[in-house]
């Protein structure tokens, strides 16, 4: 991950260390940099290759090639898997989805401020 994000997360989150705060933060390549361990808890929204090309080949009018150029940088579902703390599947629609990022935020909070 590139250095400047890395200091602003640090320079960021610094505020809210050793409070009952939850601070979310949402970067690709977490796990490919290592990067994932800095956290308490890792969410991967997990979603097959196939899902991953239709959502952008219809949302961001990307190549297929694009898409699976992407996808080739970044490592396997199975090992970003193996390494969550929590892992959200994200096959279904955005109502589903929420439901459980609703359920995941509640624990969090709880988490936080227990």
């Amino acid at each position: 991950m590139h250095p400047e994000v890395r200091r602003l997360f640090a320079e960021g989150s610094k505020a809210y260390r050793d409070t009952n705060r939850v601070v979310v933060f949402s970067a690709p390549l977490l796990v490919e940099t290592g990067m994932h361990t800095a956290f308490d808890v890792l969410i991967v929204l997990s979603t097959r290759v196939e899902t991953q090309v239709d959502r952008l080949m219809r949302d961001r009018g990307m190549s297929e090639d694009a898409i699976l150029a992407r996808i080739a940088a970044q490592a396997p579902m199975e090992a970003k898997a193996e390494v969550a703390d929590v892992l959200l599947p994200n096959e279904g629609d955005l109502d589903g989805l929420r439901e459980e990022v609703d359920r995941v935020w509640a624990d969090l909070v709880a988490r936080a401020t227990s």
